[in-house]
């Protein structure tokens, strides 16, 4: 069994005390810390600034996944030679199943457009729009070097073109395996059921959430703290005016050795002391700050699909067929987008949003390939 648990302060000493008694608890129940996974962060507003940490606290980074807290910016960033060392496993892993596109096809959305993605974090307003920037400008840089011209992918005879992203790389080794050019892009990310390759892209559930989600969240922090300046305002207003009814309140309800003052208005440091203890119910208040910064923003799907599309896919019966099915408003976002991206050209080549004769495809044969384990080269 283990337990993960985070400590957030602006006192450092604070941070020095709860520190020791995490050791405490250590040394007295015979657990142990796992000090890879340990680390230490101390925020300055400036960035340019780097703040003495105590020797007592640990040394290592903070980080989930790919992501660690850059103590410069106080913001969750994606580690950029991690993901270097990943793209030469990667390109390794790929190199390994260049015999079969379908197992090339199965490794490159296991590792790509799976494992990747789900190290980058989920987007969530608190991150903010940059998180969702690194991740789309990341996955493009490993399609970039993954199959730059320097890479080991390239074709052992000479012949193949250079490609900078996956679509172009499995394109020109189709057409140097099987003499077959002008391959619509639709081939590659349809669903097998239709005739394609079920090639996952990363880029489609990223770019759904990049303008639902909070573009700056430090900025909701800030209007928190004016919300909360002008409720002070107002509510001592109220008090000054005698308008707070006090009936049912007797002298001896207010604690001499509190010190408080029963006829003037508490300060602004009393009033915003609790903030996080209290439930203020004013617009705007730190409870409903927190609860949407938790938020994950939808993905946006595409409401109104092109006219050809929705023809094609009420054509397909009443099965949904790989995730794209007769009901636009049924299918999931993703495929909102593929259907919509790739659609009409499959519309205008193939009269339907089937690329194959249905029947003539061996979907078991296929199943059986899809279905198997990826196996990874150590």
């Amino acid at each position: 069994m283990h337990d993960d648990f985070w400590f957030w302060t602006r006192d450092h000493d604070k941070a020095v005390t709860a520190w020791k008694s995490v050791t405490e608890f250590v040394h007295a129940t015979g657990t142990y810390i796992d000090s890879s996974k340990t680390g230490t962060a101390r925020i300055s507003r400036d960035p340019t600034v780097s703040l003495e940490i105590d020797r007592s606290l640990p040394t290592g980074e903070i980080r989930w996944g790919f992501l660690k807290l850059s103590p410069q910016t106080g913001k969750f960033e994606i580690d950029q030679k991690m993901v270097d060392e990943h793209i030469v496993d990667l390109r390794k892993q790929l190199q390994d199943k260049r015999k079969s596109i379908i197992s090339f096809i199965q490794a490159w959305n296991t590792y790509a457009a799976t494992f990747f993605t789900c190290n980058f974090g989920k987007a969530a307003n608190c991150f903010g729009r940059d998180h969702v920037a690194q991740m789309l400008a990341t996955h493009e840089r490993i399609q970039r070097e993954v199959f730059s011209s320097s890479s080991s992918l390239t074709s052992s005879s000479g012949n193949q073109q250079s490609a900078t992203n996956i679509v172009d790389y499995l394109k020109n080794l189709m057409q140097e395996r099987f003499n077959v050019s002008d391959i619509p892009d639709a081939y590659l990310f349809f669903p097998v059921e239709l005739g394609g390759l079920d090639l996952k892209s990363p880029f489609i559930s990223i770019i759904q959430v990049h303008d639902t989600v909070i573009r700056d969240p430090s900025k909701k922090l800030d209007a928190f703290l004016q919300a909360e300046k002008d409720a002070y305002k107002s509510l001592k207003v109220v008090f000054e005016r005698g308008l707070v009814d006090r009936s049912g309140i007797s002298d001896s309800f207010w604690n001499a050795d509190l010190k408080a003052d029963p006829n003037n208005f508490m300060s602004f440091s009393e009033f915003s002391r609790y903030r996080e203890d209290i439930g203020y119910d004013f617009d705007g208040n730190l409870y409903d700050v927190y609860k949407r910064l938790l938020k994950v923003p939808k993905e946006e799907g595409i409401q109104n699909a092109d006219s050809r599309v929705l023809s094609g896919i009420s054509a397909l019966g009443s099965s949904i067929l790989g995730g794209i099915g007769p009901v636009w408003g049924d299918m999931k976002p993703y495929w909102n987008w593929v259907a919509q991206l790739y659609g009409p050209e499959v519309m205008d080549r193939f009269g339907g949003m089937n690329m194959v004769e249905p029947g003539l495809l061996q979907m078991g044969m296929v199943s059986i390939f899809r279905d198997k384990r990826v196996k990874w080269q150590g």
